[in-house]
């Protein structure tokens, strides 16, 4: 498996039929994104997720991002999800680089794979902070969906929209909302970058869209400050923007306390990754070698990288081996009449196969990818 698989998959994933709207809470870390349609658009090209990885039984990283496709050019929701996916598997690969250099990085590649695909005639917008576990928080901007923080009661905008409108500092419609730059538009790009002292003493933080920003600005902060969970505070977001006129599509993530996510302790096997929007949840296994320390040179617990799996929660992985089977075992099974399920005895599963599970509602899909050079983060 190569991070061009890894890319693919979570291409795939963003672009399944999905209702028009929907909440997906990620409890460990208050943190909720939604997604809705809107009142006057005929598809969502709106696109958030939040990726959790696990480096190490002490290293992680957390990446959100949300990408707007460009609704008056070639297909806004392939491009957001290219560059979505394209972004998420460079973070995973350059996880080696520092928090700053890798946001810039893959910046870059998201807007070169859209432009190879789409010549300049298809972009998105990209907002999308990391933070890790050596508490560095960094995030990045290209396009006109916006990053804000709550800090002692004020909402503040950290990032400014690309148009000319913000870059005036000016509420004008007059002046259009026509992006000066997107990703996907080539060799001109340049992302903006927030330092960790954009994020000191912040309590919440939104990501929203475009479709957000008809809620006028007093009323928004009216709404993140209040006292109130992640998943409410998102669903009154999505609400409000409907009853501002529905004009566009409006996507959110919502973190009420980055605290959780700064002290956090990723809840996932060392090794593995895990990707949320806002109506399900995909994880992966096993990803690429990288034959690169990760955050410190001198940190023993980067001797661990070299091992396959061995690090993994033992205890999840006996539980998925309960109710997960590979689509080799299916196939053998059809072929042996009269044979006795060989899952009765799960010590004869790989341990080490990586694999890739979409958990999405009542439904509980595997699908194995090929285990060639991987091993744990």
């Amino acid at each position: 498996m190569n991070h061009d698989v890894i890319t693919e998959q979570i291409k795939q994933w963003l672009m399944r039929p999905v209702p028009s709207g929907g909440y997906n809470n990620v409890a460990e870390f208050d943190c909720s994104l939604a997604s809705d349609l809107g009142l006057k658009r005929s598809e969502n090209q709106d696109r958030v997720a939040l990726l959790k990885a696990k480096v190490s039984a002490s290293k992680y990283f957390v990446v959100g991002v949300l990408c707007d496709g460009m609704g008056g050019m070639t297909n806004g929701a392939d491009c957001a999800s290219t560059a979505m996916s394209v972004f998420l598997s460079s973070c995973i690969k350059h996880r080696g680089q520092h928090a700053k250099e890798r946001l810039l990085i893959s910046a870059e590649s998201a807007n070169k794979e859209v432009h190879k695909l789409y010549g300049g005639n298809g972009g998105c917008t990209l907002s999308a902070f990391v933070i890790d576990s050596e508490l560095n928080f960094f995030a990045v901007n290209v396009g006109d969906s916006r990053i804000y923080v709550e800090r002692s009661g004020a909402l503040n905008q950290i990032t400014t929209d690309d148009t000319i409108a913000g870059q005036l500092n000016r509420d004008d419609n007059e002046l259009g909302g026509k992006l000066l730059q997107y990703v996907g538009m080539g060799e001109d790009m340049e992302p903006h970058v927030f330092e960790t002292e954009s994020f000191l003493g912040a309590n919440k933080l939104l990501i929203s869209s475009d479709g957000a920003h008809y809620i006028h600005q007093e009323t928004l902060e009216q709404i993140i400050v209040h006292k109130a969970d992640s998943d409410t505070l998102a669903r009154r977001l999505i609400s409000l923007s409907k009853w501002c006129g529905g004009h566009d599509n409006t996507s959110v993530m919502v973190i009420s306390d980055l605290s959780k996510i700064a002290g956090a302790s990723v809840n996932l096997p060392s090794g593995a990754i895990e990707v949320s929007d806002h109506i399900s949840d995909m994880r992966v296994l096993g990803i690429p070698m990288v034959k690169h320390n990760v955050f410190n040179k001198n940190d023993n617990a980067n001797k661990d990288l070299d091992k396959l799996g061995d690090s993994a929660d033992e205890n999840d992985e006996v539980a998925d081996e309960k109710t997960e089977i590979t689509e080799e075992e299916c196939k053998s099974e059809k072929s042996a009449k009269g044979r006795t399920s060989s899952r009765k005895n799960k010590k004869e599963k790989p341990a080490e196969k990586p694999q890739l599970r979409m958990d999405s509602g009542r439904e509980h899909t595997l699908i194995t990818i090929h285990p060639k050079n991987t091993f744990a983060l």
